[in-house]
């Protein structure tokens, strides 16, 4: 799998859809913010007042303010721009900025993201949270200098970089990545993406940090009947066979430390295969934790603990798909 956060070009497209955004509503808010004009044949400033020229009778040049505008002067014409509708029209484009963030931090994604394709995420995968869309809204500043050439120095720091983070995401702790890496911990597609998979014996095991893509789970839901925690986890299979326990996979017996079947045989259930034969690879026991398994929401099966994942794992019957609860957050994320 390749890089989850090598997508710069999205990230160009969704920056000019989301600038193109912000100016055109920014715009529509406050149509007579920026209002200017041209005085011809006038100078509207004082004599003597903002002359650029060593001679002030010359008045070739003055840029003054006067009765609320910024006017300046060439020694024919006097364009000016009305000072305090400035300052309105950059409250407005703040605070039309502020709430891109704030979708972003909630959802993931600004327009201009969820069109390309990409997301904003933290490093399990979730979206970072309106107060971390201010914070990256705000160390943005920063990120944008010189402003007017565009974020030139987050740009710089985007490609010098192997995560491809500018400030605003060291200081919110978030990452950008493809639309398909949401939900899923960064260590394991960086894990996957900076290295080719591994060749592994049927008794080696995974490290605690090791983690199971969506695409190794049972791609059915488990048996109604099914025992509140399954033969030691359920292992890697692509169905579920009798009794709860995985059709073809990584089973362990009772959680013992002995694979079944002999080593490295995996047990028949007798099922046929509902999905091609998957990676095979032990899963060593994990213990459950103490306390009650958390509440699941309306559609979904009883929670069971999965041992790879080190969490607790729910089938939604109404979408036909896992979730895993994220116990910082206390929600239900989709595999």
């Amino acid at each position: 799998m390749r890089d989850p956060t090598a997508v710069l070009g999205r990230r160009f497209l969704a920056l000019v859809v989301d600038v193109l955004i912000v100016l055109v509503v920014t715009g529509l808010l406050a149509p007579d913010a920026l209002e200017a004009g041209v005085a011809r044949g006038v100078n509207l400033c004082p004599p003597g007042e903002g002359v650029l020229t060593e001679e002030p009778a010359a008045a070739d040049g003055q840029i003054c303010t006067r009765g609320g505008r910024l006017i300046t002067y060439d020694g024919r014409d006097s364009n000016y721009v009305e000072f305090g509708g400035v300052v309105g029209w950059i409250l407005v484009f703040s605070l039309v900025t502020a709430a891109i963030y704030v979708l972003e931090g909630a959802t993931g994604r600004t327009p201009g993201k969820a069109l390309v394709g990409i997301a904003t995420v933290t490093a399990d995968g979730t979206p970072a949270g309106v107060g971390r869309g201010l914070l990256r809204w705000l160390v943005s500043i920063v990120d944008w200098i010189p402003y007017a050439c565009g974020p030139v120095v987050g740009g710089v720091i985007v490609l010098a970089t192997d995560d491809h983070r500018r400030l605003a995401d060291y200081a919110a702790g978030t990452y950008v990545v493809h639309k398909s890496a949401m939900g899923t911990p960064l260590a394991l597609l960086k894990g996957q993406a900076g290295s080719a998979q591994p060749s592994q014996s049927p008794t080696s095991h995974p490290t605690s940090t090791a983690y199971p893509t969506s695409a190794e789970y049972p791609t059915s839901a488990p048996p109604s009947s099914s025992p509140g925690s399954p033969v030691g986890g359920w292992g890697q299979g692509p169905g579920w066979g009798a009794g709860g326990g995985p059709a073809q996979g990584a089973a362990w017996d009772q959680g013992a430390a002995t694979f079944q079947g002999g080593a490295g045989t995996p047990p028949d259930s007798g099922a046929a295969d509902t999905a091609p034969p998957l990676r095979q690879q032990p899963v060593p026991p994990t213990a459950v934790p103490s306390g009650p398994a958390p509440s699941p929401p309306p559609g979904f099966m009883a929670p069971q603990w999965d041992p790879r994942w080190v969490a607790w794992l729910a089938w939604n019957t109404g979408e036909s798909r896992w979730y895993r609860y994220d116990p910082s957050s206390g929600n239900w994320i989709p595999l």
